[in-house]
C-alpha cells in the first residue's frame, strides 16, 4: 500500500504550517517507502535462500 495513505497530513500541517507540514509529511512518506522496499528485499532474499537450501538438500539426498 502507498505510504502516503498512512501519513497524517492534517496533523503535520496543523503542527508545522502548510509548507513545512507538507514537506515533513513528504519526508515521512519517502522514508517509509524506502523502509518498505528494504523489508521486501530482505524477505525476498530469505525466500531465495530457503529455496536454494531446499534444492541443495534434494540434490544431495540422491547420493
Amino acid at each position: 500500500m502507498c505510504a502516503g495513505v498512512h501519513e497524517h497530513w492534517s496533523e503535520d500541517v496543523h503542527n508545522n504550517g502548510v509548507v513545512v507540514g507538507v514537506l515533513d509529511g513528504t519526508g515521512h512518506m519517502f522514508s517509509s517507502g524506502v523502509k518498505q522496499i528494504g523489508d521486501n528485499a530482505v524477505g525476498a532474499g530469505k525466500t531465495i535462500g530457503n529455496a536454494a537450501v531446499s534444492v541443495w538438500h534434494s540434490v544431495t539426498s540422491l547420493f
